[in-house]
């Protein structure tokens, strides 16, 4: 009986011994794993119940790692997103104050413009604060029919100073009927000033956006 516990306790030790060594090993990768911003893995050693945490350590390094990088390309988003209608803005305050405009009326829409765009970095920095928000739920569109037309011209108006400075010009070919869509307008409006502002960045002087 003694050399049958003996050997019972010899040979459990050796089946765990491999175990325990691998479990400091993780314990120790665990700290890499943080040091390296989870961009390292943990090396998979056997195939046990043991390497099935390690597995699981490795998946979600992965996702932290992915979720920071959305993160990383959300606050790059927002950045451009804010600097459009800021950019507009103070586009339009400067025609203001070196008074270049030849009327009232013109004067008035300036000051509409500059309105409407002062909303919409409002808007922004609104969606920029309940940014922990929208990463454990789904984004809900607020549709409401628009009239397509309208609103990209409107988008449009606000970039007269930037085209004027770079000696540019919308051209829109639009039907002659009305075309009304369902959108969000907030969200639609963001996609539409991204367009438009990489179209005035990348463009030559004196050329033509259609």
């Amino acid at each position: 009986v003694v050399l049958a516990i003996a050997f019972f306790i010899t040979i459990f030790t050796l089946l765990t011994r491999g175990r325990l060594k691998y479990i400091l090993f993780i314990k120790k990768e665990i700290s890499n794993l943080y040091a390296s911003k989870f961009e390292k893995k943990i090396a998979l050693k056997y195939n046990n119940e043991i390497t099935s945490v390690a597995e699981a350590l490795n998946d979600m390094a992965q996702r932290i790692q992915e979720s920071q990088k959305n993160e990383e390309e959300f606050l790059l988003n927002i950045s451009h997103d804010l600097r459009t209608p800021l950019t507009s803005i103070l586009g339009f305050l400067e025609l203001l104050k070196q008074k270049k405009y030849n009327t009232s009326e013109e004067q008035e829409r300036y000051l509409c413009i500059i309105h409407e765009k002062s909303l919409y970095l409002k808007t922004l920095l609104d969606e920029f604060f309940e940014y922990s928000k929208l990463k454990t739920t789904n984004v809900e569109l607020v549709k409401e029919k628009i009239n397509l037309q309208e609103i990209l011209r409107q988008i449009s108006d606000s970039y007269y100073p930037l085209l004027n400075e770079k000696n540019l010009k919308f051209t829109f070919n639009f039907p002659e009927e009305a075309l009304f869509i369902d959108v969000d307008v907030d969200k639609f409006t963001r996609a539409i000033e991204n367009i438009l502002s990489n179209s005035v960045k990348y463009s030559k002087t004196g050329t033509e956006i259609i």
